[in-house]
């Protein structure tokens, strides 16, 4: 029998705080898009790209990851002061966060060698491969994306999380025992679930499936477990057994390098097509590399309310799968509820903000579709 769960309830002031920190969010990212944006396309426009590479003298690949360095120092330049202030000053003053600023800045710091790595590892591959299929370089570079991309999610849970996360197999037992009986009712398998540890930087809750084919694990916060009912829990197991049983992983990639293949696509024939003109000697020029960068942000930002229809399209599938194998849809709209409050997330967000901006459904789509499961329930019990 399902215990009673009390009435889900996220306070005014708490969603006037989230509104808050959600609109300064926004308006940090927007800014700090906007600086970077204007330095490609002065650099582009001015000539002043062109001298950099006549300067540094380099050979074609050398001087692409010369230049990749300086333009990925500039972006942290102008980056990090936005970044501080969100992940550091805000997160802080909003109680999301309870990481000192050392701590935070290690963390950061690693974030930040990881991606300059892998933007400049993929700027060598695309001037390498400019060099050796200058017609179709980008359908090259996309094949080694995709198995960078394969390998990235393959060492995702063993060794990418870790290093800004201790994880830890689940050691409670009642909750084991949830989710074995909702595996085999579900009909899935995966390598485990496993305990993440938020509360050492973050008050936030979360759960995610990670991996891939054999590898496949879940993640629970310790904050989740911590605050959260067994019926919640399994609420949330049940959603990420969803993401499994409805291949969303093999969907996901699969939509990704679709938008990746067109991306680099439109970018290789845009840059080509304006090389020339804009008096650099063609595709091959390394001084190009703020323009394809720019386009390529460009066309990935037009795609990017596609893939968020795709990812809540997913997300709504999964909400549908937990609620129908868990048959508890209460303690489904308990838990949205609640992480709705403790990860300070905007209720009812504007319409243009959930097209654009959002790869899950609104928090007021998620319960009414959970309460409409409810009625039908009852209805069909009577």
């Amino acid at each position: 029998m399902p215990q009673k769960l009390s009435r889900p309830v996220i306070p005014a002031n708490r969603q006037l705080k989230a509104n808050r920190f959600a609109r300064i969010g926004r308006r940090l990212s927007f800014f700090k898009a906007v600086l970077f944006t204007a330095l490609l396309i002065l650099l582009t426009f001015s000539g002043f790209s062109s001298k950099i590479i006549i300067y540094l003298g380099l050979p074609q690949i050398t001087a692409a990851i010369v230049y990749a360095l300086i333009l990925t120092l500039a972006y942290w330049v102008l980056a990090t002061p936005f970044d501080f202030y969100k992940g550091f000053v805000l997160a802080r003053r909003y109680g999301l966060s309870n990481q000192g600023f050392g701590s935070w800045l290690g963390g950061y710091i690693q974030s930040v060698l990881l991606v300059s790595t892998l933007v400049i590892a993929v700027v060598a591959t695309a001037f390498w491969a400019i060099s050796i299929l200058p017609e179709m370089w980008w359908l090259l570079v996309w094949g080694i994306l995709m198995i960078v991309s394969l390998v990235l999610n393959l060492l995702l849970p063993g060794i990418i999380i870790p290093r800004f996360y201790r994880t830890r197999p689940l050691d409670d037992e009642e909750l084991k025992q949830r989710f074995y009986s909702l595996l085999k009712k579900a009909g899935v398998s995966v390598k485990g679930i496993y305990t993440i540890e938020f509360s050492s930087k973050q008050t936030t809750a979360n759960a995610a499936l990670v991996g891939i084919g054999g590898g496949k694990r879940i993640l629970l916060s310790d904050t989740l477990l911590a605050d959260y009912s067994g019926e919640e829990i399994e609420a949330v197991i049940a959603h990420e057994l969803g993401h499994l049983k409805n291949r969303d992983g093999a969907g996901i990639f699969s939509f990704q390098a679709l938008i990746i293949f067109a991306c680099l696509w439109i970018t290789a024939v845009s840059v080509g097509s304006l090389a020339v003109p804009l008096g650099y000697s063609g595709i091959g020029d390394v001084a190009l590399l703020p323009l394809m960068a720019l386009v390529f942000a460009i066309i990935n930002m037009v795609f990017t309310p596609v893939s968020n229809a795709v990812m809540r399209s997913f997300e709504t599938a999964a909400d549908d799968f937990a609620i129908r194998l868990t048959g508890n849809p209460s303690a489904y709209i308990s838990m949205i509820t609640k992480l709705m409050r403790q990860n300070l997330a905007e209720v009812n967000p504007p319409l243009w903000v959930e097209f654009l901006l959002y790869d899950h459904p609104g928090y007021f789509r998620r319960i009414s579709y959970a309460r409409n499961f409810m009625r039908e329930k009852t209805e069909n019990s009577e």
